[in-house]
């Protein structure tokens, strides 16, 4: 199993990417032989050492669980752009920080993995199926009148919890068509959150993919 953490900055660009395995056996006192391609492998949870061999990683596992960090350099599987807009115009997040007014955030995700699947005997090119989820908190001292696209918002204590959710790649994947033509299917590949704002700032966001 496994989970991959990336940080990104305030317009979605990665800054660094950690990934963790989590590798189960049913029998304990095994050697296996990894399949991977992270850099930097710390194992996070005992004293078994990885060691290198003919290009491949092995571990004697003493246990049946092992657990253990590395880094790695690939493209995402879904990219993430944030665009932050003042009264309308855009504007940078930094030079956002401080500022009141009508304030949108949009949040654009694309697809970079696909596939070749064969549907009904013919091959064809598809994403591979991905649920984008994003939240944020948003202090009522500072942000009222929320609205969402694609999303939710619910008041919780003194802040409003908002929530996206997207499928980007789906619409083309499916690529439905009725009587010749292209449906105009309603699956979200945006997310956008508006608000009255007052002293602009933003802790954080957090984004899940999810297959």
């Amino acid at each position: 199993t496994e989970t991959v953490y990336a940080t990104l900055d305030n317009s979605g660009a990665v800054q660094n990417i950690s990934v963790t395995d989590w590798i189960h056996t049913d029998t304990p006192e095994v050697y296996l032989r990894d399949v991977t391609d992270l850099e930097n492998i710390t194992n996070v949870k005992s004293d078994t050492e990885p060691y290198f061999k003919d290009g491949g990683l092995f571990w004697n596992m003493p246990t049946t669980d092992l657990y253990y960090r590395g880094t790695s350099n690939k493209t995402l599987p879904v990219s993430i752009s944030i665009k932050y807009y003042l009264n309308d115009e855009e504007i940078a997040a930094s030079d956002l920080a401080g500022k009141s007014g009508k304030v949108k955030i949009r949040f654009d995700y694309t697809n970079n993995l696909k596939k070749t699947i064969t549907v009904n005997g013919k091959s064809k090119q598809a994403y591979v199926p991905f649920t984008m989820i994003t939240g944020m908190m948003l202090p009522n001292d500072n942000f009222s009148n929320v609205e969402v696209t694609n999303g939710k918002v619910v008041e919780a204590a003194d802040s409003n919890v908002v929530v996206g959710i997207t499928m980007p790649g789906l619409k083309d994947s499916l690529n439905i068509s009725f009587d010749g033509k292209k449906a105009d299917l309603d699956i979200p590949e945006y997310f956008e959150v508006s608000a009255d704002v007052t002293d602009f700032s933003l802790d954080m966001t957090l984004s899940v993919a999810t297959s």
